[in-house]
């Protein structure tokens, strides 16, 4: 309900601009709030893949298929540091 609300909050907001102030199609104030409108469809499938995706990973976290923690150029950083200050 409460993204119903502020979608009409919104729309009423870009409709009293339009109805004063009359701008251009190309307004990039009326842009910003065409874009600002929530779907609820998209919004509620999002949250919902964001929670499954946690989820998933914190389960699958020490499969032995799992990427490491670190890549390969990060630990080969890291062995080049500590030569680095073995040699000096």
């Amino acid at each position: 309900m409460q993204i119903q609300n502020l979608n009409s909050l919104v729309d009423t907001v870009r409709h009293e601009i339009i109805e004063r102030y009359r701008p251009g199609v190309d307004n990039p104030h009326l842009r910003i709030l065409q874009a600002a409108h929530i779907e609820d469809d998209e919004y509620f499938s999002h949250t919902i893949q964001d929670d499954i995706s946690v989820i998933i990973r914190a389960v699958h976290k020490s499969d032995s298929e799992s990427a490491p923690p670190t890549t390969i150029a990060e630990e080969l950083k890291q062995d080049l540091d500590v030569a680095a200050v073995l040699c000096w």
